[in-house]
């Protein structure tokens, strides 16, 4: 089968997703015919990518809620809430230095977490309305806590978090590192599927794929670092999209969080405090969007040394399947 033949095929299984790709190539080209190229100017991209990260983080953890079968409506209210108090906890009035507000921020969003999961996991009200109360709730908290006014001076170690940029060597130092990895990444995983005896494409075509998926890579830092370098802000985002990547495809939490949203009545371990957890580390994030700090948490909560194993029934013998691009064994449906 030729590389054309491979890409139709891949395309007819994923059309819908290669539908949306080929919308928002549509829409980049109507605006940039409008714009005269100012639409697609590194500037302009840049600024998009900066002005897209407080929505990307949020959704990085709305990603372990909706996995679960449940939402978060509060998530918005949230953000603006934890912000607001690490805005304040810097005026002259309290006069916090920029870690004290950070990890403020963090915790505020910590436990406003773990009252969701609290209600959802173990009272067991609907995540609509528990989120829908805390949606309105934190609305009028951000104005008492603001009085209603522009919270300012602010540290400008605090502001540079959101505003400044890696150099632009240093970010092209970055790029090729990105690159690399990502080249390692996709080597080793052939290797791994190969090993298993998975089915893996030709050598050739996966060599396309993986030379395409890398000039994409090298092409969106190129962007960043011909205006200014890489945002700090759009760093934090890389990093916690590996780190939620790792934990819900590598995790025993992560891999729970999939179970319970697909079938909780048969789920063979303890769903509220999963789902607990959840909820705390969203709540986490909304202090980090918030602050642009990056939330710390026990790796234990997070299922990498995890709690002790609940009893399970006798299941039928496991057997070997594939899952997320990656062999397991799983438990025979007979």
């Amino acid at each position: 089968m030729t590389i054309w033949e491979h890409f139709k095929k891949g395309f007819k299984e994923n059309i819908r997703q290669y539908t949306m790709l080929l919308a928002l190539v549509a829409i980049w080209v109507i605006m940039s015919s409008l714009t005269d190229g100012v639409f697609i100017s590194p500037r302009n991209i840049s600024n998009l990518f900066l002005q897209t990260v407080t929505v990307a983080i949020v959704a990085l953890g709305m990603t372990l809620v909706i996995v679960t079968g449940n939402i978060d409506l509060s998530v918005g209210s949230v953000a603006g809430f934890t912000g607001a108090v690490a805005a304040v906890l810097q005026e002259v009035k309290y006069g916090w230095s920029t870690p004290g507000a950070l990890a403020a921020a963090c915790g505020a969003g910590l436990v406003i977490g773990a009252w969701h999961g609290f209600w959802v996991a173990y009272r067991k009200v609907p995540a609509f309305i528990v989120t829908l109360a805390s949606m309105l709730a934190f609305r009028g908290a951000i104005l008492g806590v603001t009085g209603g006014s522009t919270v300012s001076p602010l540290n400008a170690s605090f502001k540079a978090i959101g505003t400044e940029y890696l150099s632009p060597h240093a970010s092209a130092v970055l790029a090729g590192l990105a690159v690399v990895a990502f080249v390692l990444w996709s080597l080793h995983n052939r290797r791994q599927r190969v090993e298993y005896g998975f089915l893996v494409p030709p050598a050739r075509v996966e060599g396309a794929r993986i030379t395409a998926q890398a000039a994409v890579i090298a092409a969106v830092f190129a962007i960043m670092v011909f205006n200014q370098g890489v945002p700090y802000s759009v760093l934090l985002l890389l990093g916690l999209a590996l780190v939620f990547s790792f934990m819900a495809e590598d995790t025993v939490f992560g891999r729970r969080l999939y179970a319970i949203g697909g079938n909780p009545e048969a789920f063979g371990v303890e769903i509220a405090w999963q789902g607990h957890i959840a909820d705390r580390a969203v709540g986490r994030l909304h202090g980090s969007v918030a602050s642009f700090e990056h939330p710390l948490e026990d790796p234990s909560v997070f299922g990498v040394a995890g709690p002790e194993e609940f009893p399970l029934p006798v299941l039928p013998e496991p057997v070997d399947v594939e899952y997320a691009g990656k062999p397991e064994r799983r438990l025979s449906a007979e």
